[in-house]
């Protein structure tokens, strides 16, 4: 099954727990969605957050349920999340970077070729500042 940048809309609904600091984002956004060779891809504009508003965000699902989160524009990264594996980035932004690395601890995948949801828990390190961190991608074709 192949299915090609299909219209769709994404909401991201998340939350950071920073110390006992619970900061919440919800995004609605148009979205392509597709599915090739055995990956899900969600690709869509960031709107809400002022850091990342131009970004063009990608979201990979693997088969074996790692997700990739590529963000490309204001800031670029490319963040893989695996259940039991610590992965490394880094945030590149006009004033520098940032290395930081990715703790995940659930990973649910639900995707059809219609739509769908993941939700994810996982743990950010940033050296000194770490958050716990829920991120809930649900996607519908138009």
């Amino acid at each position: 099954m192949t299915l090609k940048n299909t219209n769709a809309t994404v909401r991201v609904r998340s939350s950071v727990d920073t110390d006992g600091e619970v900061t919440q984002m919800d995004v609605i956004a148009d979205a392509r969605y597709a599915y090739r060779n055995g990956k899900y891809y969600i690709m869509y504009e960031e709107s809400g957050l002022s850091e990342m508003r131009g970004c063009i965000t990608t979201v990979k699902v693997e088969e074996d349920g790692r997700v990739w989160v590529k963000r490309s524009g204001a800031l670029d990264t490319n963040m893989c999340y695996e259940v039991g594996r610590t992965h490394s980035c880094v945030y590149e932004f006009d004033f520098g970077s940032i290395t930081m690395e990715t703790h995940a601890t659930q990973i649910d995948v639900a995707l059809t070729p219609v739509g769908g949801q993941i939700d994810m828990r996982y743990r950010l390190d940033m050296g000194a500042v770490k958050s716990d961190n829920h991120l809930n991608i649900s996607i519908k074709e138009k």
